[in-house]
């Protein structure tokens, strides 16, 4: 069985015009899919940082929660969790009404 080594993915993902595309040299540096990753400008690829558990702004489990990324400038960003009645934030991993 063949192994296929591929030492480059600088190119990122592909479109699906370019997967036939074996003539062009962007073809071997690139992925067919990339879910939850990130190319390296050297070369390789790295996962995407997921979130850190903070814990639950009250004592009962939220039933439906949406997070929402809000940056107000480049030192203060914060973590917008809206539930059915109640929106908080968190902030450094701290929770603040």
């Amino acid at each position: 069985m063949a192994r296929i080594y591929q030492g480059a993915f600088s190119a990122g993902e592909l479109s699906p015009a370019m997967w036939g595309r074996v003539d062009l040299e962007r073809y071997g540096a690139g992925l067919r899919v990339a879910r939850n990753m990130f190319p390296l400008a050297e070369g390789g690829i790295t996962r995407r940082p997921g979130l850190q558990f903070v814990g639950f702004p009250t004592e009962a489990l939220p039933a439906k929660t949406k997070l929402i990324p809000f940056t107000f400038n480049n030192e203060q960003t914060y973590m917008i969790v809206a539930q059915n009645n109640k929106i908080s934030f968190i902030r450094d991993g701290v929770f603040f009404l």
